[in-house]
């Protein structure tokens, strides 16, 4: 029996190498991915900071270096958010292109679309409908971005929320929570096509063309004259003046 024990001794000492081994690549393993995960969150957290400067070097480093664009603070506001609070359009822009979410809110259930309605900035107001922003969405207290823009003055940040069918969704909303109460909107001017397709309400009205109608008849014609060559197309950078360019490059 005393002769086994060295064999045995041995063995012991074999499996506990491969353990240890096996123990060390593990160990080895979550240090490494820790350490990828701390290294997002520094990039990240770069990310706001430069943000909340208006550093516009600085968001453009920490978006190539792996940021997620749609990292928040402690109150829920994004790099976006933040490019709206300080007006700043380049920001802005590089957000947008960087695939931030248009709709995420901040702690206060305030939206990007909220932010800028309420700042009166209507060509980011243009730009996030155009990434398809909701203009339903209401905050803490209940309102929503035509509401604030409407109580700031803001008149053209009004009626681009209009044209994209804002009023729409408050008559639809307040027609749900006033039953026997109902209103109808009567629209003399709706231009955008949704207004009658995806957001087709039975409580509204239009008496005007839309853009992809008023473009088809203006090709419609064009195409009918050979002495026509070229044609340049100057419009608004908000969401009619995209759809109208949408819409003419469609027809011809």
């Amino acid at each position: 029996m005393a002769a086994k024990r060295p064999r045995t001794v041995i063995k012991m000492t074999k499996y506990t190498k491969i353990f240890t081994i096996g123990l060390s690549l593990l160990v080895g393993l979550a240090a490494t991915a820790f350490a990828q995960n701390d290294s997002t969150f520094s990039l990240n957290a770069q990310l706001l900071v430069a943000a909340r400067q208006s550093d516009v070097e600085g968001v453009q480093q920490s978006l190539a270096r792996g940021a997620l664009a749609n990292s928040r603070n402690r109150l829920g506001k994004t790099a976006l958010f933040m490019a709206i609070e300080k007006n700043q359009m380049e920001i802005f822009s590089m957000m947008l292109n960087a695939g931030a979410d248009v709709n995420l809110a901040s702690l206060e259930k305030v939206t990007p679309l909220i932010a800028a309605s309420y700042s009166g900035n209507a060509n980011m107001v243009s730009r996030l409908i155009a990434k398809g922003a909701k203009l339903e969405e209401e905050d803490r207290l209940h309102k929503s971005a035509l509401v604030y823009a409407a109580g700031m003055g803001h008149n053209k940040v009004v009626d681009v929320l209009l044209g994209a069918g804002a009023l729409v969704d408050a008559v639809n909303k307040h027609n749900e929570r006033n039953p026997g109460k109902e209103i109808i909107y009567l629209n003399h001017s709706a231009v955008d096509p949704d207004l009658t397709n995806n957001k087709c309400s039975y409580w509204h009205f239009r008496f005007d063309a839309d853009t992809s109608m008023k473009m088809e008849a203006m090709t419609t014609f064009i195409k009918d004259m050979p002495s026509v060559k070229k044609i340049y197309l100057l419009n608004q950078n908000y969401s009619h003046g995209e759809q109208a360019v949408s819409y003419t490059h469609l027809t011809l």
